[in-house]
């Protein structure tokens, strides 16, 4: 079962999610797990070119 959840608030997201995947300009920059879960790893993703948990 998968659910989508959409959202801005940041700790309610990292603490509802196992898994994080960020969108930037129609992207996909980053798919966070575990430990990577961490607001700064989400925001560096939407708003930089860091891309994380993507292969090479």
């Amino acid at each position: 079962m998968s659910v989508l959840i959409v959202s801005s608030d940041l700790p309610e997201l990292i603490q509802l999610s196992d898994r994080i995947v960020v969108l930037s300009r129609g992207e996909i920059v980053g798919r966070l797990a575990g430990a990577d879960r961490t607001e700064e790893n989400v925001i560096a993703c939407a708003t930089t070119a860091q891309r994380i948990g993507l292969a090479a």
